[in-house]
């Protein structure tokens, strides 16, 4: 099962959203534990917008804190890539 958390008009998820959809244990009723969170760069419900490198790090790292898996959507990975001079083994 998934959950869909609304973009701000930046592209990204709010870090205290993603949070407060964590379901942890097993008494949520019909939810699975969470186990994953994805993303997508860029955006294309923003208008392609390019997620910002620091905001994917806070999410990853918000990832392992809560031993979760974490998943970029990379298809357009590259663009942002290249538009933001970042390194893509980072």
């Amino acid at each position: 099962m998934f959950r869909v958390i609304e973009n701000e008009n930046d592209g990204t998820l709010n870090i205290n959203k993603i949070i407060e959809e964590f379901k942890n244990d097993t008494n949520f009723g019909h939810y699975n534990k969470t186990g994953l969170v994805c993303i997508e760069d860029t955006n294309n419900a923003c208008g392609g917008v390019s997620l910002p490198y620091n905001y994917i790090k806070e999410l990853t790292n918000l990832c392992k804190k809560y031993n979760l898996k974490f998943h970029l959507d990379g298809a357009r990975c590259f663009y942002s890539v290249i538009k933001n001079n970042y390194d893509i083994k980072e």
